[in-house]
């Protein structure tokens, strides 16, 4: 865990924070299944990296690691599901959107299952405060990535200063 206090700017502590979740070796491969989302800690607060190979493809943040990682075991929970399910499968026979009250038919939710397992992994790292504002400084500093959960910035009055 990065203490927040041996950092004396955001900047750098945001740095610390991406340069930590970027590196390969902290990436672990999603299996889907509530036993691999036990890794996670319960009750920590955090924010996470989903790679599609070797590219950053979406940046969360959570008030629980492992809820949000079960989350990923259903359509309805995760945006990352549907915007992937879209992406490769809307040209399926019997493609039908999915949204959060309703999951894609079963044959493209075991194809989807099957090129998240093969395709996709994820990094997090437990903070307690500055998650909104840590993912928002990614995707402004990161501006021309393709992230799969591009979102309008939250009003703020930026109080989150050291």
């Amino acid at each position: 865990m990065i203490n927040i206090f041996e950092f004396n700017s955001r900047e750098s502590y945001f740095k610390a924070l991406y340069e930590e979740l970027i590196k390969k070796e902290n990436r672990r491969s999603l299996n889907l299944t509530r036993a691999w989302a036990k890794q996670f800690e319960k009750y920590s607060s955090g924010v996470y990296f989903i790679f599609e190979n070797d590219d950053l493809k979406y940046v969360g943040e959570t008030g629980s690691l492992y809820g949000r990682m079960v989350d990923l075991l259903n359509t309805k929970n995760h945006n990352l599901r549907r915007a992937l399910g879209e992406k490769f499968f809307s040209s399926e026979d019997g493609y039908l959107k999915a949204t959060s009250r309703s999951s894609f038919i079963p044959e493209i939710e075991k194809k989807l299952n099957e090129y998240i397992i093969e395709n996709l992994s994820v990094s997090c790292i437990t903070i307690e405060i500055g998650r909104k504002e840590f993912e928002e400084w990614v995707t402004g500093k990161n501006s021309e990535l393709l992230l799969y959960n591009i979102r309008k910035k939250r009003k703020t009055n930026d109080s989150f200063n050291l």
